[in-house]
């Protein structure tokens, strides 16, 4: 939502001229960290953290300064031009030629400054932006489990646009807002409020606003004459296609112009979908009112080398792996993600869990500080003024793991009372460890569990789930974390639960732990989502474990998206119908005498050095087992097929030694 479209298909082609204009802000930056002598020519987004994530524990805080002079010409004169960052994290600071422009609070929400009275046209102008990733205690987050890096993390732009125009101001957001009232197969019907900047009232203003379905077919349209700062438009269309997730992921395009006399003068082009959705503490979440069963993973948005500044064909290979794994549902944890990210999950139909960075706080407690109080809020409006439009995303998250030596009743209160009033048409959601007073603030929950990693057995969280449901029959909750350490270097047969600080995370044991959880998970319809920590391994400066320092292996890929867990073909197994033939243990060495096969076909074959063993069905969670095989001495070859209708349709080998 918060990117406004200037390059559009021809449908809309001719409503560009005379509107606003987009440019791409991100070549050509200077950049210097901490006051340093060295000055590097870097391109946007960019991290000065990006080489250090993998070197150790600790990453680099400071202060970065960024440098760009651009020659504004003499026929932007006259116009409105503003800045417009994705993020810059932890606080941004924006200058034009020594003048104070803006500053955010907030490494991974967006904000516009307005520089018109800033430019100086005909000349080069200097344009520095200070991005600060220091410890804050008034800005979220202040602690938690993943690294705060710094940078101008996200795309910038220039916006240019005319005197009256839509806003770009209003919590930087394109300026315009769709809101659901009812939707069903029969009807839907919706408001469209446009946010616009009137620096001329005498000027003859008209807004129209249309609405097309995915074919480009207008099924809707208004016009206003009257307008002041704000301007709605309601509208009904019947027998809607619904945005239906992975089945039928259906957007509509609002289109809004406005017009002076005849002229376009500014247009914003945004999509959207419509859908209902419900969630009963007893049967589960319905979208569109049919029975969904919402299963998916935890992202943390920073890969190797690149720390938290992706591009966008790092957002496109994420998806693509998850897709292939089957995941129809996402915690984007656990901050505001990437814009285009969430356009993704609109185009491809996942259903989204999206976050404010309220999460625990590990170092320093709550400090209930005006300052952090108010930049809580802050960032929770920035989170859903820019991303209302996404269909995709039905939860706002509120909290993560707040517990109640934090003394944050009162703010989640808060919290929670803000989301609603201003998007009445979703769900509020927290992830909680502990029991409180805040488990029952939002209007459903998600539970962060680890037992059997973190202390005790993963048999017990069978009887927690029955326990806490059988307690709090009224609350509907998802299991919004769960998840194991797997190392890449070292595995062993486990089932003696390792130390999760230590050097040893056998990916034996990662699969055991997530057998036994998936199994209870599926089988218990009143969990309505549930969320693997985490989709990839991730960096975290506190930790020291596994195979890698500063690096939080729970992932199911590795942190540079090359590598898969065997988790992987477990999950894909049971989340997809794309044929899977996996055989577990690869990295055992060593003599063993019993072989499990991930497998979703019918049945599955398995060949010890060329010569058939047996064929074995999965049984209820894509399992084919063989016991008491004997590896011959030296190399051995393992073989599975799988077969569909008599046809093998998967096949994997791996080479065994003894």
């Amino acid at each position: 939502m918060k990117k406004q479209c200037f390059i559009l298909c021809l449908l809309f082609a001719f409503s560009i001229v005379n509107a606003q204009t987009i440019m791409d802000f991100n070549d050509n930056w200077e950049f210097q960290l901490n006051g340093e002598n060295q000055v590097e020519r870097v391109s946007l987004p960019h991290s000065w953290n990006s080489d250090e994530v993998v070197s150790g524990r600790y990453f680099t805080k400071g202060k970065g300064i960024y440098t760009k002079n651009y020659f504004f010409d003499k026929s932007l004169e006259g116009k409105r031009i503003f800045l417009e960052f994705e993020a810059v994290s932890k606080e941004g600071h924006v200058y034009v030629n020594d003048k104070f422009v803006g500053q955010h609070k907030g490494g991974y929400s967006q904000f516009t400054v307005e520089i018109t009275d800033s430019v100086r046209f005909d000349a080069e102008n200097e344009i520095v932006v200070i991005a600060d990733n220091r410890d804050m205690s008034e800005i979220l987050p202040i602690s938690g489990d993943f690294n705060f890096f710094g940078g101008i993390t996200r795309p910038v732009s220039l916006v240019i646009k005319e005197k009256n125009c839509i806003s770009p101001m209003f919590y930087s957001t394109n300026g315009v807002f769709v809101m659901p009232k009812s939707v069903s197969h029969d009807q839907a019907a919706f408001s469209v409020e446009t946010k616009l900047l009137i620096a001329n009232p005498s000027e003859a203003l008209t807004l129209n606003t249309s609405i097309y379905d995915a074919s480009g077919n207008l099924v809707a349209t208004n016009r206003v004459s009257s307008l002041s700062d704000s301007s709605t438009s309601d509208f009904k269309i019947d027998k809607p296609v619904l945005w239906n997730g992975l089945d039928n992921p259906y957007l509509y395009t609002v289109k809004v112009e406005l017009l002076s006399g005849s002229d376009v003068i500014d247009s914003v082009v945004d999509t959207f979908g419509l859908r209902s959705y419900s969630v009963d503490p007893e049967k589960g979440f319905f979208l569109n009112g049919d029975y969904l069963k919402l299963h998916g993973v935890n992202r943390h948005q920073d890969r190797e080398g690149y720390a938290s500044a992706l591009l966008n064909k790092h957002h496109d290979e994420d998806m693509e792996i998850m897709l292939d794994m089957g995941v129809n549902s996402m915690r984007l944890a656990h901050y505001q993600h990437a814009d285009y990210f969430y356009k993704l999950c609109d185009q491809k139909g996942i259903v989204v869990w999206a976050e404010i960075p309220f999460v625990a706080f590990i170092s320093n407690g709550f400090n209930g500080s005006k300052e952090l109080r108010e930049n809580g809020i802050q960032q929770l409006r920035e989170l859903i003024y820019q991303n209302l439009n996404r269909p995709s995303i039905f939860f706002w998250g509120i909290y993560n793991e707040i517990k109640v030596f934090d003394r944050a009743s009162s703010y989640i209160e808060e919290l929670n009372v803000e989301a609603k009033k201003i998007d009445p048409s979703r769900l509020t959601v927290g992830a909680a460890n502990f029991e409180g007073p805040y488990t029952s603030t939002p209007d459903i929950l998600g539970w962060n569990q680890y037992l059997g990693w973190y202390g005790l057995s993963p048999k017990q969280f069978v009887s927690w789930v029955d326990r806490y449901h059988r307690r709090n029959p009224s609350i509907a909750f998802s299991i919004s974390e769960y998840g194991a350490g797997g190392s890449f270097e070292y595995d062993r047969a486990c089932r003696i639960k390792p130390l999760a600080g230590g050097k040893l995370h056998p990916q034996s044991w990662q699969l055991y732990f997530h057998e036994i959880y998936w199994e209870k998970i599926a089988s218990s319809q009143f969990i309505w989502g549930s969320y693997v920590w985490n989709m990839f391994d991730f960096s975290a400066e506190n930790r020291n474990e596994g195979d890698k320092a500063g690096m939080n292996d729970k992932g199911i890929v590795s942190y540079d998206r090359q590598a898969k867990k065997e988790l992987f073909y477990f999950y894909k197994a049971n989340w997809t119908d794309s044929p899977v033939c996996h055989i577990t243990g690869r990295n055992i060495k060593g003599s063993r005498s019993e072989f499990k096969v991930y497998s979703n076909c019918e049945y599955v074959k398995l060949y010890l050095n060329d010569k058939f063993i047996s064929a074995v069905k999965p049984d209820h969670l894509k399992r084919c087992v063989w016991s008491r095989i004997r590896l011959q001495k030296g190399k051995n070859i393992v073989k599975a097929e799988g077969f569909i209708n008599e046809t093998k349709v998967s096949e994997d080998l791996v080479s065994f030694d003894r």
